[in-house]
């Protein structure tokens, strides 16, 4: 079971894919990103939408990371159906150009919104509409977007912390990297 100080994050599909066993910058934060969830001891939520999108893009490490995790029971398994009234909010508040954008990672924010508030995701492209949009849907702007691969906002010490609500690290802060 998770200790009390464990968080739950919802970790998009495109961090999983990345994380591996090469030194390749960006593989390596991944794959330092997700063993600290797990020595932290962090749950990661999973949607029938996530475990879908995980499936199609595991790499071999992320399958035995994802086995590890069931096996200390830190995978939470959560029921989310579609809020197609936060969809249609989101969807009005961001530019044309980013409506496919945000319809691609909505699900990600509708489990974010049900558990701990939390998205990890490399999508700086996502982050920016969710991040614009945030003006027009106050539940964006109770969401901590962290980019595992953004040495800036230091996420691996973040993890350690216990993964805190911050409110610079939240859509829509004033500083959001």
């Amino acid at each position: 079971m998770a200790n009390q100080g464990s968080r739950r994050l919802v970790i998009d599909a495109d961090v999983v894919h990345s994380a591996g066993e090469t030194e390749h910058p960006i593989s390596s934060a991944c794959r330092k990103f997700l063993e600290t969830v797990l020595d932290a001891r962090h749950c990661v939520v999973m949607t029938d939408a996530i475990l879908e999108e995980w499936r199609r893009h595991m790499s071999r490490y992320s399958r035995r990371w994802r086995r590890r995790m069931y096996g200390r029971r830190l995978v939470i398994q959560i029921e989310v159906n579609e809020d197609e009234i936060l969809r249609g909010r989101i969807g009005a508040a961001v530019h044309r150009d980013q409506k496919a954008i945000v319809a691609k990672d909505v699900h990600l924010i509708e489990a974010a919104i049900a558990t701990d508030r939390l998205v990890t995701s490399k999508d700086e492209s996502a982050r920016k509409a969710f991040n614009d949009a945030s003006d027009g849907v106050v539940e964006l702007k109770q969401i901590v977007w962290i980019n595992p691969i953004c040495v800036d906002v230091e996420p691996i010490k973040w993890l350690k912390n216990g993964a805190p609500d911050e409110k610079h690290r939240r859509l829509g802060a004033l500083f959001n990297y």
